[in-house]
């Protein structure tokens, strides 16, 4: 079935992203998300105010990664410095104080090996984030804390904070020590130990050696020298001679998440290195996304909701977080791929049909609180865990079963909702809801405002005439391309009241804007 027409789909509380993150970042700065209680570690269910309160430094970093984002994508400089002092908590060092970067203690410590903690509560910290694998021995999940540091090395590139950079180089000795013969990771490891957990076997997982890289050649952007550039190409070489069922993280199943790490490093190489076997690796990879999305109505599930997607192939549940940051990780290898309709399709759908999981209607089952203590209602513009998906529908031999209790708002979901009002909205729109505007740009570590790369696609069955908007940009004139040919020089003024762009039925137009 071709996605054509999710254009007005109504009954919602929240029109677009922008309404949705003006609010959203408010909630997430509410008292009750606990980072100021917790020493910078945010609560993951909105609100656990009588539930035994935890703060978890995954959150923290989910959320701050799209709050940063925001503030810069909207130069909002006090709303920079205060998303900024947040992430510093999680990163610094604060004398006499508990610190969530403190040395490694298991086994044949270094001296040089600190470890990020995962949780706080009842005053201390705890480290375990592969409860799934590792049940209640401490493990390390090559998921949750591979992706933390992912997320403070994309934070302290942008943000160019010296104590942020420097709490991202405290972790990576110990890190770069988690690698087992030819680069390979596994699922998870042992903390105390550095032994492979699960998933380690027929050269283990293709994502999360794709994140260590990543982390990696993120540290070389950094100023680090060229060791871990090496060390990062060697590991993403390896995740690159792995097939499908390799791209594994959590519960040991094919992830999206794992998919679109394994993209974006190789996205990254590509321009660090400009070999383009890292391009087209990226470009291969990217197709197999598909597995994990739908275009059409599922006959698997009742609620089932075009653009949405699994969180792995064992659990037919579809969970926010794991939806909208694979598709923004895979997004700047569009620009080299900007006709492949398929992938457009679900970009398209997402932009449409992402806003089902924020509002208070948006959950068809109604729980709006999940056990007494969690005021899931109060947090409305927090997304649903899981928006969609129908109770009992998850076996337990595949993982767990889907229940009503898991119908309630993550907090450490929500930085993919400033992701998504990236791609699709911060730096452009159009008038037309039937047209699909991703903005590449707004998918990459670099924030400008006067350059940007978007592609207005067509998904429907007619020619379209659509105003297109231009948003967030500096004061100036810029001269503007359709598919690499100029068609004018346009004034910010003209650019903010829109110019018109016909565009034929599945046809896709990338705009390059340069400020003069």
């Amino acid at each position: 079935m071709q996605v054509n027409d999710l254009a007005n789909r109504g009954n919602l509380i929240a029109p677009s992203f922008s309404t949705i993150v003006e609010h959203l970042y408010d909630d997430i700065m509410d008292t009750r998300s606990g980072y100021d209680l917790l020493n910078g570690g945010m609560i993951a269910y909105a609100y656990m105010e009588d539930h035994g309160v935890y703060g978890q430094s995954f959150v923290t970093l989910d959320t701050t990664k799209g709050m940063l984002r925001y503030a810069l994508a909207e130069n909002d400089e006090a709303m920079q410095e205060e998303v900024t002092e947040i992430i510093k908590l999680i990163t610094g060092y604060r004398v006499g104080e508990p610190n969530w970067i403190e040395p490694y203690t298991g086994e044949n410590a270094q001296d040089d090996e600190y470890f990020l903690h995962y949780i706080y509560l009842n005053g201390g910290f705890g480290d375990n984030t592969s409860g799934e694998e590792t049940g209640n021995v401490t493990g390390i999940s090559g998921w949750k804390y591979y992706d933390m540091l992912a997320n403070i090395a994309d934070l302290a590139y942008l943000t160019n904070d010296e104590e942020i950079k420097e709490g991202f180089f405290k972790l990576m000795p110990f890190l770069n020590s988690l690698k087992l013969d030819d680069y390979a990771q596994p699922v998870a490891w042992f903390y105390e130990t550095r032994e492979p957990a699960s998933g380690y076997q027929e050269g283990g997982s293709a994502g999360n050696a794709s994140i260590w890289a990543y982390i990696h050649l993120m540290a070389t952007q950094l100023g680090e020298d060229s060791y871990y550039k090496e060390e990062g190409l060697k590991a993403l070489d390896h995740a690159n001679s792995l097939d499908y069922y390799s791209m594994t993280s959590m519960r040991v199943a094919v992830k999206p998440v794992a998919i679109g790490w394994n993209v974006r490093a190789n996205i990254l190489a590509y321009e660090m290195t400009g070999d383009e076997t890292y391009l087209e690796h990226a470009k291969l990879v990217a197709k197999s996304l598909l597995s994990l999305y739908y275009l059409n109505s599922n006959p698997s599930t009742f609620f089932a909701t075009q653009g949405f997607g699994y969180a792995d192939l064992r659990e037919r549940w579809e969970a926010y977080l794991e939806m909208a940051q694979s598709l923004w990780l895979i997004t700047p290898v569009m620009a080299y791929m900007s006709d492949d309709e398929t992938l457009l399709d679900v970009l398209y759908a997402a932009s449409k049909t992402y806003v089902y999981a924020f509002p208070i209607n948006g959950n068809p089952y109604g729980n709006y609180s999940r056990v007494p203590g969690y005021d899931s209602l109060d947090a409305y513009y927090v997304p649903f865990e899981f928006a969609t998906g129908v109770i009992g529908d998850n076996p337990g031999n595949e993982g767990g079963a889907q229940a009503a209790s898991r119908q309630v708002k993550e907090i450490y979901g929500s930085g993919e909702g400033f992701l998504n009002y990236l791609m699709f909205e911060a730096y452009g729109y159009s008038s037309d809801d039937h047209l699909l505007v991703l903005s590449l740009t707004g998918a990459h570590n670099e924030i400008k405002h006067d350059q940007q790369l978007y592609i207005l696609y067509n998904p429907s069955e007619i020619e379209r005439q659509g105003p297109f908007i231009f948003r967030n940009l500096d004061d100036g004139e810029y001269v503007v391309k359709l598919n690499n040919v100029v068609i004018g020089t346009y004034s910010i003024e003209q650019l903010n009241q829109g110019l018109t762009i016909n565009i034929q039925s599945r046809e896709s137009i990338v705009i390059d804007l340069q400020k003069v």
